[in-house]
Protein backbone atom coordinates (compact mmCIF):
# COMPACT_ATOMS: atom_id res chain seq x y z
CA UNK A 1 0.00 0.00 0.00
CA UNK A 2 2.81 2.28 0.11
CA UNK A 3 2.31 5.89 -2.23
CA UNK A 4 -1.18 4.51 -2.08
CA UNK A 5 -2.69 5.82 0.69
CA UNK A 6 -5.65 8.44 0.58
CA UNK A 7 -5.08 11.16 1.96
CA UNK A 8 -6.76 11.93 5.93
CA UNK A 9 -8.54 15.52 4.92
CA UNK A 10 -9.60 16.46 1.15
CA UNK A 11 -6.57 18.47 0.39
CA UNK A 12 -3.80 20.25 2.24
CA UNK A 13 -0.65 21.82 1.85
CA UNK A 14 2.32 20.65 3.55
CA UNK A 15 4.02 23.15 6.14
CA UNK A 16 6.42 21.43 7.90
CA UNK A 17 7.68 17.84 6.73
CA UNK A 18 9.03 14.70 8.51
CA UNK A 19 12.20 14.84 9.95
CA UNK A 20 14.30 17.22 11.51
CA UNK A 21 13.31 20.90 11.43
CA UNK A 22 15.23 23.77 12.25
CA UNK A 23 13.69 26.87 13.94
CA UNK A 24 14.90 29.64 11.73
CA UNK A 25 15.10 31.84 14.58
CA UNK A 26 16.53 30.34 16.85
CA UNK A 27 18.71 27.71 14.83
CA UNK A 28 17.34 25.18 17.86
CA UNK A 29 16.53 20.98 15.81
CA UNK A 30 12.90 19.32 16.16
CA UNK A 31 12.18 15.95 15.45
CA UNK A 32 8.66 15.77 13.91
CA UNK A 33 7.45 12.20 13.54
CA UNK A 34 4.73 13.33 10.66
CA UNK A 35 4.04 16.10 8.99
CA UNK A 36 1.57 19.63 8.87
CA UNK A 37 -0.94 20.33 6.65
CA UNK A 38 -2.21 23.74 6.23
CA UNK A 39 -6.15 23.39 6.04
CA UNK A 40 -8.56 25.30 7.15
CA UNK A 41 -10.14 24.66 10.15
CA UNK A 42 -13.15 22.19 10.47
CA UNK A 43 -12.15 20.28 7.71
CA UNK A 44 -13.34 16.64 7.87
CA UNK A 45 -10.57 14.43 8.93
CA UNK A 46 -10.93 10.95 7.25
CA UNK A 47 -8.82 6.94 8.47
CA UNK A 48 -6.57 6.15 5.91
CA UNK A 49 -7.64 2.34 6.74
CA UNK A 50 -9.70 0.19 8.44
CA UNK A 51 -8.71 0.03 12.02
CA UNK A 52 -9.34 0.06 15.48
CA UNK A 53 -9.16 3.87 17.53
CA UNK A 54 -6.73 2.93 20.42
CA UNK A 55 -6.67 6.14 21.93
CA UNK A 56 -8.59 9.70 22.05
CA UNK A 57 -6.34 11.83 24.09
CA UNK A 58 -5.76 15.93 24.68
CA UNK A 59 -1.75 15.97 24.74
CA UNK A 60 0.08 18.76 24.70
CA UNK A 61 1.65 20.01 21.61
CA UNK A 62 -0.35 17.49 19.52
CA UNK A 63 -4.22 19.14 20.98
CA UNK A 64 -7.26 16.94 20.74
CA UNK A 65 -5.82 13.75 18.91
CA UNK A 66 -6.54 10.00 17.46
CA UNK A 67 -4.87 6.76 17.05
CA UNK A 68 -6.03 4.02 15.03
CA UNK A 69 -4.61 0.68 15.50
CA UNK A 70 -4.42 -0.82 11.68
CA UNK A 71 -3.04 -4.42 10.97
CA UNK A 72 0.29 -5.93 10.93
CA UNK A 73 1.94 -3.35 13.55
CA UNK A 74 0.72 0.00 11.47
CA UNK A 75 -0.68 3.24 13.40
CA UNK A 76 -2.16 6.37 12.36
CA UNK A 77 -2.00 9.63 14.60
CA UNK A 78 -4.64 12.64 13.60
CA UNK A 79 -3.49 15.19 15.73
CA UNK A 80 -4.71 19.52 16.02
CA UNK A 81 -8.34 18.63 16.02
CA UNK A 82 -10.95 20.88 16.56
CA UNK A 83 -14.11 17.45 16.96
CA UNK A 84 -14.00 14.14 17.05
CA UNK A 85 -16.42 11.73 16.20
CA UNK A 86 -14.87 8.56 17.30
CA UNK A 87 -14.46 7.10 20.64
CA UNK A 88 -11.77 4.59 21.95
CA UNK A 89 -12.34 0.63 21.07
CA UNK A 90 -14.72 2.30 18.01
CA UNK A 91 -13.89 0.20 14.69
CA UNK A 92 -13.50 2.32 11.79
CA UNK A 93 -13.53 2.23 8.05
CA UNK A 94 -11.24 3.52 5.21
CA UNK A 95 -12.05 6.68 4.45
CA UNK A 96 -14.48 6.81 7.55
CA UNK A 97 -14.76 10.40 8.74
CA UNK A 98 -13.55 10.61 12.40
CA UNK A 99 -13.21 14.11 13.09
CA UNK A 100 -12.64 18.00 11.80
CA UNK A 101 -9.25 20.19 12.02
CA UNK A 102 -8.60 22.78 14.33
CA UNK A 103 -5.74 24.95 14.64
CA UNK A 104 -2.29 25.55 16.15
CA UNK A 105 -0.29 28.47 17.42
CA UNK A 106 0.87 27.87 13.70
CA UNK A 107 -2.32 29.30 12.43
CA UNK A 108 -5.20 26.14 10.97
CA UNK A 109 -2.85 23.10 10.68
CA UNK A 110 -3.24 20.02 10.87
CA UNK A 111 -0.99 17.06 12.19
CA UNK A 112 -0.41 13.46 10.87
CA UNK A 113 1.96 10.36 11.52
CA UNK A 114 2.10 7.08 10.62
CA UNK A 115 4.01 4.62 12.40
CA UNK A 116 5.04 0.67 12.44
CA UNK A 117 5.89 -1.40 15.72
CA UNK A 118 6.86 1.70 17.40
CA UNK A 119 8.95 3.57 14.47
CA UNK A 120 8.20 6.42 12.18
CA UNK A 121 7.41 6.61 8.87
CA UNK A 122 7.45 9.12 6.78
CA UNK A 123 3.70 10.02 5.83
CA UNK A 124 4.68 11.74 2.42
CA UNK A 125 6.07 7.99 0.97
CA UNK A 126 2.75 6.46 1.92
CA UNK A 127 0.40 8.85 1.16
CA UNK A 128 -1.38 9.39 -2.56
CA UNK A 129 -0.59 12.99 -2.83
Amino acid sequence: VKGNLNLPVDVGLIVSDFGNITDNATGNISINNGIDLSIARGSKVYAIAGGIVSMIADAPFYGKLVIITHQNGYRSVYASMSEISVNAGDIVKLNQVIGKTGATLEGQTFHFELWINGTPLNPVEWLRF
